[in-house]
């Protein structure tokens, strides 16, 4: 009885730190939604671009790597104040398009074949 009652008391406490995305309250619940969302993203960029790597030659390699590099310059210079302060819902939506772009990029690679060109993009 005593470990349903402590697992009741864990069960009721994790409600109470939940999170309030559906309907942040404060801004303070809206930035860590925000946050939230873009390490999400973050992560699934990540996958696709590791999938997109293993479809394609070398040299596209090298071009999907420079493409990636210059894409993060991008997104960082269009979601920073004075180097300082980030843009939260700048980064998800650019994060976001450069996701949609990666699993273009995948999906054209096992359709007709890898176009160096698009991989080459940035993606602005």
């Amino acid at each position: 009885m005593k470990k349903l009652a402590c697992l009741s008391l864990v069960l009721l406490s994790l409600n109470v730190f939940a999170d309030n995305c559906e309907r942040p309250r404060n801004a303070f619940d809206s930035l860590y939604c925000a946050r939230k969302v873009f390490f999400q993203l973050d992560d699934a960029l990540n996958d696709k671009y590791k999938e997109l790597r293993g479809l394609i030659n070398d040299d596209q390699k090298n071009m999907l790597k420079s493409s990636q590099i210059g894409w993060i310059k991008q997104r960082d210079s269009k979601c920073t104040v004075n180097n300082r302060s980030i843009i939260v819902s700048c980064a998800v939506k650019r994060t976001r398009e450069r996701l949609t772009f990666l699993e273009n990029r995948i999906f054209e690679c096992k359709g007709h074949g890898c176009i160096d060109n698009h991989i080459k993009k940035i993606n602005e």
